[in-house]
């Protein structure tokens, strides 16, 4: 009898918080999911965990990544953290650059937005980031080919001038900044550039014609 009651309670309890979620705004009714292929973004840290580059002058450099984050699922009841009825899906990997004796971080987050089919995308290497586009610093993905040492490789963003800046919060604080880098789709970050003109290059053991 006392067991019997104790399941009433708990059912009872359950019932309330499912109830006081959904009043809350804690549950999302609209979601979306990322595919196979956009989660293809976030694989290099599994297949290239500690790529190596090499500046013209031979300085060395190692990337190692500190975080991955994946959010995607079909499931419809999702705990929110922001009080919202929608579930962007999102992938993320957080990364450090060790260089002589300064470490600096990089990221590259995707999304995607409900309703839409589209990615959005958003980076950064010391603190160099994607223009604020939505929210969050998420801007549309676009994806070019880059070559480098004679060799093409394809699905890349490549982060400049023109999509990509110092906020006037960090431009005062980076001493050596960015103004170009590239993250390839397979390989994770390809190149970076600082603004006195000394570029970084990553290091293959094999080249190709085409990647």
């Amino acid at each position: 009898m006392i067991s019997y009651k104790r399941t009433v309670i708990w059912r009872t309890f359950g019932f309330i918080f499912l109830i006081c979620l959904v009043l809350s705004n804690c549950v999302y009714f609209r979601m979306t999911h990322l595919s196979k292929d956009d989660l293809e973004w976030i694989q290099c840290y599994n297949r290239f965990p500690s790529p190596m580059f090499i500046s013209e002058s031979g300085k060395v450099a190692k990337l190692s990544y500190q975080k991955v984050w994946i959010a995607n699922s079909t499931n419809r009841f999702y705990i929110s953290s922001n009080g919202s009825y929608t579930y962007e899906a999102n992938a993320s990997y957080k990364f450090d650059i060790s260089q002589s004796d300064t470490v600096f971080q990089g990221r590259l987050s995707i999304t995607k937005f409900v309703n839409e089919n589209n990615l959005w995308v958003a980076f950064s290497l010391n603190h160099f980031t994607s223009d604020e586009i939505k929210q969050f610093n998420y801007i549309p993905l676009q994806t070019h080919n880059f070559e480098m040492d004679s060799v093409i490789y394809n699905d890349c963003i490549i982060a400049d001038s023109t999509n990509a800046y110092y906020s006037p919060y960090q431009i005062d604080k980076v001493t050596d900044k960015i103004d170009k880098f590239v993250i390839s789709k397979k390989y994770g970050l390809l190149y970076y550039r600082f603004q006195n003109g000394e570029e970084f290059k990553r290091k293959f053991k094999r080249k190709k014609k085409e990647v």
